[in-house]
């Protein structure tokens, strides 16, 4: 078996022996030793929202005065490489880990502080000119890092692949509907014989399910980014009591985020306004379908979206 070439880092529970050319360092290589438990790591979106909030929290510490702006410029360089998936061989780290997922914050941390180092002609592990704690972390604990991570990622999934596959399937059954409407067919209940029904009206019925799908999962998203506006960089934090970070770095890394994505919450509630008209309008109508549930109000607040049904 050929052995690998290594290279020896420090951390603060002592040296450890790295793979020669891994971006990561000892506490990363000490937590693919400690969980070896399913092979499985951690997705292309979840490790895209990391490099935006490091991304982001680069960008916000130079605002506050608190990172220099030659840290900054390679901080945001390292992290737009992780944004794009280009670094994504250096995360090895299992899921299945930490409780906070700290592996997996320091795993991120540890990456972009060395490509920076190779960016400024630096050897990795030289910690030189950024440092994984001091610069790429700073104002962020694991506690809120991983969990503003989940939501930003699962937000982006749902707007970009759930969304637009439900769009396809409803406008497909739609089509469907109209191709069945001459086909009459016996209906059933209890799996008995029932009322004759038009198949083009149970398609209809199944599209129309796709539209208050269309809702459900937008209105979710919705939820995802306002605790990423309300909640990330605040609250949990080191042990819980919200100590390590500055007050703004919260909005001011919501901002720059928001702005990369061009995907305000105004934004959201126009397209949610949009979806709740276009059902509202009785799309479905044409089909004759006669639905036992309307549509009601769906009212946005401050916290997220809630929408009802009543019979």
């Amino acid at each position: 078996m050929k052995s690998v070439e290594t290279r020896i880092e420090k951390d603060s529970m002592g040296e450890m022996a790295v793979p020669k050319d891994a971006l990561y360092g000892a506490s990363t290589q000490r937590a693919v030793l400690n969980f070896p438990i399913s092979g499985y790591h951690f997705s292309r979106p979840f490790i895209r929202a990391l490099g935006l909030i490091k991304w982001g929290a680069a960008q916000a510490n130079h605002d506050l005065g608190l990172l220099d702006a030659r840290r900054s410029a390679l901080i945001v360089q390292a992290a737009e490489e992780v944004i794009e998936g280009k670094l994504d061989q250096h995360f090895p780290v299992d899921i299945f880990q930490t409780g906070s997922g700290t592996s997996t914050n320091t795993n991120a941390n540890e990456v972009i502080a060395n490509r920076c180092a190779q960016l400024a002609g630096k050897p990795i592990g030289s910690r030189d000119p950024v440092h994984p704690n001091d610069h790429v972390n700073m104002g962020q604990s694991s506690n809120d890092v991983i969990p503003s991570a989940i939501h930003m990622s699962a937000a982006e999934q749902l707007k970009d692949c759930l969304l637009p596959a439900l769009e396809k399937l409803s406008s497909a059954l739609s089509g469907k509907a109209k191709e069945f409407h001459h086909i009459i067919k016996i209906g059933r209940t209890h799996l008995m014989d029932a009322t004759p029904v038009r198949l083009g009206q149970e398609f209809a019925g199944y599209a129309q399910q796709m539209e208050y799908g269309k809702i459900r999962a937008f209105a979710s998203a919705h939820r995802h980014r306002i605790f990423r506006r309300t909640q990330s960089f605040r609250g949990a934090r080191q042990q819980g009591r919200g100590g390590g970070s500055e007050r703004s770095i919260k909005d001011d890394c919501h901002e720059s985020i928001q702005d990369r994505q061009r995907y305000s919450l105004a934004r959201q509630r126009a397209a949610l306004r949009y979806w709740r008209n276009s059902i509202t309008g009785d799309a479905t109508g044409q089909f004759d379908h006669a639905r036992e549930s309307e549509p009601g109000d769906v009212r946005i607040d401050d916290d997220g979206v809630r929408a009802s049904f009543r019979r």
